[in-house]
């Protein structure tokens, strides 16, 4: 019974090895336990020690304490060819140097030629150090003094206490990125740029102007991990000038810390109801953060300022009722947390108790590394749910809740089994969660998958095959994101004309779009003149890419063979031409290199004008609509998934028959495209979680 209560490819596997560090199984860990855990490197430490042993070093001594005393609990990684692979970002810089400026697809192509010569097929493992066999008494105390400096040269420290100094501006790494000597440089490169804040002694302000400038560092970009595959270091960020979410957050940490600003690196292990993880930086200064706290209501809320990339809402873009949206689709604003944690200098008591206690082969990796602190309450309006473990898991000790994921359920949070119980605090809600054992690189289901909604109450699924579903429409693999959405926004009120004098001037129109359209769309032309000249044009000084069609099709009459012709128009920027809107394929779209005011056609040739009798267009989109040609396949959970078949879509959506109810559904596309999200149907409806 469950109860609840208010409250590449290669280097993609050794990424995620080299992530996170284990923790050390020793309880009570005292300071002479981690000098002597040093091995041969306790004399390097024990210089630090003896180097603040004057009256008036106390702080600094204490300081250096905490540092040694937690450090047995961090390494990093080394390599040979993890150097060679580091070229990649001394080229960046010197093509940088030569031609001042060097854009993200540059760089990629750097990443494409150097991982070719290095063969990165060939890969090697690398090998691991843990920081107190390796850290020198210069580095350890070099870290320390600049730390200090910037602490309390600033005029936005004096509110900081000590204890909020040493996790959150002390500490010599912030996660298990290559130590280097990061300090001086980054205080030299900032702090007078920090002084420069409006309101330099508010600790707020100081750190919403340093976000600020810092957004101009360093490139965002997803794909970079392609080309090298490990943790970035500063040197890394700093010559390279790109990074992904993980690297520029901790870039931008490292930077706050750097001049004295507590800064935290928060880690959203998986969200809610989308793939993929995010990482945040988070403002630490003691006092409350509850007037930030929000829930994961799919609402009309911003919640930017706190969570990058939490809410897709935009409060000054269109926002769709239902009367404007096709029938069964609705558009998610929010992306739901049901975890968030912070990467710690110091260890969690929580997760060190379960390394202590459970076998490792029944702890994941994400939750060998003690150095995370829930922190969900930081951000959300959580819940608690306790619920009984069946006999059978009971051996496993601790069990996990996990969300779901294309490439398997993915954990987001762990605890103990304790008298057959297992109690989980600080939940998101609006989350579907999967209960799950972990042995040796599988995760085992112990019960059904279940929806944690704002009020507490639990919604299992679990199939029932005595009441089917007897035919079921399906329209997508994955839910409408605002970000998606706002595309149709940007193509109401534009129009189709038809002409015979190349400067349109005795163009007329021949169709207009008075909704908000979505996926491809069709108008009929009632027009019975013939034209040579046809074009597409967007609304009058439109905004928000309202420049931007995904497709256009015209069609003559008596015939279903789409048009050619030259193409007329305005340019479109690289890789989005004009030929894109004409190529047949919804996922590629043209884009105005004028920004506004731009217009795309074809021109037929002399002697070829045509009555036209219909038009296909199609705004830019996210292809997660069913997609003619392509193949699907239907699953559902049933303790795994469950294949009802496939199919190749004829049209834009797929009918599927006698499908069971209350379980989860998971369409996958087997033609391409990795955007997919379990659902369920409720009266015919794709209800997305």
């Amino acid at each position: 019974m469950m109860l609840s209560k208010k409250s590449t490819q290669n280097l993609h596997l050794l990424f995620i090895c080299l992530v996170l560090t284990s923790c050390q199984r020793k309880a009570d860990i005292t300071l002479q336990n981690s000098l002597d855990l040093a091995g041969s490197n306790k004399k390097e430490l024990q210089k630090v020690l003896d180097y603040y042993a004057a009256p008036g070093d106390s702080l600094k001594r204490k300081a250096a304490e905490f540092l040694i005393l937690h450090m047995h609990a961090h390494e990093g990684y080394s390599s040979q060819q993890i150097n060679e692979y580091e070229r990649v970002f001394s080229v960046i810089d010197t093509q940088r140097n030569l031609k001042k400026l060097v854009s993200d697809e540059n760089k990629k192509s750097i990443g494409d030629s150097l991982s070719k010569i290095l063969n990165s097929s060939d890969f090697q493992p690398v090998t691991t150090m843990r920081d107190d066999q390796l850290i020198t008494a210069n580095y350890l105390i070099n870290n320390i003094e600049f730390a200090f400096k910037a602490w309390k040269k600033s005029p936005w420290g004096k509110n900081i206490t000590f204890k909020v100094f040493c996790e959150y501006i002390l500490p010599y790494r912030v996660r298990n990125e290559k130590l280097e000597s990061w300090r001086p440089a980054l205080f030299m490169n900032n702090f007078s740029t920090a002084l420069k804040a409006d309101k330099n002694t508010d600790l707020n302000s100081v750190h919403d102007y340093m976000k600020w400038k810092m957004g101009f560092d360093v490139s965002f970009t997803n794909g970079f991990e392609n080309y090298f595959p490990f943790p970035q270091s500063i040197g890394n960020l700093v010559q390279g000038k790109i990074g992904g979410c993980e690297a520029t957050t901790y870039y931008a940490t490292a930077a706050l810390r750097s001049v004295g600003i507590p800064a935290a690196m928060d880690y959203i292990p998986h969200w809610g109801n989308a793939n993929s993880k995010h990482w945040l930086t988070h403002l630490v200064n003691g006092k409350s953060n509850k007037f930030l706290i929000t829930n994961d209501n799919n609402v009309k809320i911003n919640t930017w300022s706190f969570v990058d990339f939490s809410s897709e809402y935009a409060p000054e873009r269109h926002h769709f009722t239902l009367k404007e949206l096709p029938t069964n689709l609705y558009v998610n604003y929010v992306r739901t947390i049901p975890k968030i944690y912070r990467y710690m200098y110091s260890q969690d008591s929580a997760l060190v108790n379960i390394n202590q206690t459970v076998p490792r082969d029944f702890i994941p990796e994400e939750f060998q590394n003690c150095n995370l602190k829930d922190v969900t309450d930081e951000y959300l309006k959580c819940a608690f749910i306790t619920f009984d473990v069946k006999p059978e898991f009971q051996k496993y000790k601790a069990i996990y809740l996990c969300a779901f994921d294309i490439s398997g359920w993915k954990p987001v949070a762990a605890t103990k089994i304790t008298n057959h119980f297992a109690d989980f605090e600080k939940l998101g809600c609006y989350t579907v969660y999967l209960p799950a054992v972990y042995d040796k690189g599988k995760y085992i289901s112990t019960g059904d998958p279940f929806y944690l909604d704002s009020l507490n109450i639990i919604r299992k699924f679990r199939k029932d095959l005595r009441s089917r579903q007897k035919s079921v429409e399906l329209t997508r693999k994955a839910p409408m994101y605002s970000y998606t959405a706002f595309h149709s926004e940007t193509l109401k009120n534009g129009h189709f004309e038809g002409a015979n004098k190349p400067d349109f001037s005795d163009a007329e129109v021949i169709a207009t779009i008075d909704y908000y359209p979505f996926y491809m769309n069709e108008a009929k032309v009632k027009n019975d003149k013939l034209f040579r000249y046809l074009r597409y044009v967007p609304p009058p000084n439109g905004s928000w890419e309202a420049d931007n069609i995904a497709e256009v099709q015209f069609f003559s009459q008596n015939s279903e063979n789409v048009l050619a012709g030259k193409y007329i128009g305005t340019e479109g920027v690289d890789g989005h031409g004009i030929e894109k809107a004409f190529d047949g394929d919804i996922t590629t779209f043209y884009q105005n290199a004028n920004i506004k005011n731009g217009w795309i056609g074809l021109d037929l040739g002399e002697g070829h004008q045509k009555k036209i009798s219909k038009i296909k267009f199609c705004p830019k989109n996210d292809s997660n609509c069913i997609i003619p040609q392509n193949e699907y396949e239907l699953y559902y959970w049933d303790g795994k998934w469950i294949s009802l078949g496939s199919q190749r879509a004829v049209d834009y959506q797929l009918t599927y028959k006698n499908l069971p109810s209350n379980c989860l559904f998971w369409l996958k596309c087997k033609s391409g495209g990795v955007e997919e999200r379990i659902f369920s149907v409720e009266n015919g409806r794709q209800l997305w979680w």
